[in-house]
């Protein structure tokens, strides 16, 4: 499993890659689209040792290019502040990628697409 941490304009974006054997991938895909339904009222997590809380979990248009996509929008509250959160997992062969954009809050979040697109392209 790869992790790499992109920060700029207010944005911090994490990719991480991880490999699957089989159908693994496919499974983990529709293993996450169903609780992406079963969470949409929230959710708690811990996050390397600090928990969160995730609100607002909604379905957004995920892009396309990858064999399996799925997106959604979530704020994330920590330490006392909201945070907009914009994350897509995808699938292209056996490689499953989870990137997650996080902004700063009060303000408007839109997904980097351009990381999304050079993943695809590394993974091609």
């Amino acid at each position: 499993m790869g992790l790499q941490q992109i920060t700029g304009s207010g944005v911090t974006t994490t990719v991480t890659l991880g490999l699957y054997e089989g159908q693994g991938g496919q499974s983990a895909m529709e293993q996450l689209s169903g609780a992406l339904e079963t969470c949409a009222g929230g959710f708690e997590a811990s996050v390397q040792g600090t928990r969160q809380q995730l609100t607002k979990v909604k379905a957004d248009l995920a892009p396309q290019g990858a064999e399996q996509a799925m997106a959604f929008t979530t704020e994330v509250e920590k330490a006392g502040k909201t945070l907009p959160v914009k994350v897509v997992v995808f699938r292209k062969g056996t490689t499953v990628g989870y990137l997650t954009a996080t902004g700063t809050p009060g303000k408007e979040l839109a997904f980097p697409t351009k990381v999304f697109e050079t993943q695809l392209i590394k993974l091609a």
